[in-house]
């Protein structure tokens, strides 16, 4: 999958900037990351709204359209303790489809 945002212009035509996955993890990671400190800087800058709408696209890029909405649960114990396997490494078990962006606001092309 190539992954890269693509800009229109009447008069320079259409420029593409690429991007990694690691790229847009990390994106995604900011938006979880922000302190409550930031966000009265966004207030005071007015972008909060517009901070919190990219984030949701980059939510929708990376589980609705990276992973096709699939998660995974780790498994634990009766007392919420997660398992491991022989390797130390811990289980997982695939859970349910979900999408985080049901019906995005922005056009598929």
């Amino acid at each position: 999958m190539k992954i890269k945002i693509v800009v229109e212009d009447k008069k320079k035509g259409k420029i593409e900037i690429p991007l990694s996955k690691n790229i847009l993890h990390a994106w995604y990671d900011f938006g979880f990351m922000v302190c409550p400190y930031c966000v009265d800087c966004f207030e005071l800058n007015k972008i909060k709204k517009d901070f919190f709408k990219m984030h949701s696209i980059s939510l929708f890029l990376v589980n609705d359209v990276i992973y096709n909405g699939k998660c995974w649960t780790y498994r634990t114990d009766k007392k919420g303790n997660l398992l491991k396997d022989k390797k130390g490494k811990l289980k997982k078990e695939k859970a349910k489809t979900h999408y985080l962006v049901k019906e995005p606001i922005w056009e598929k092309k």
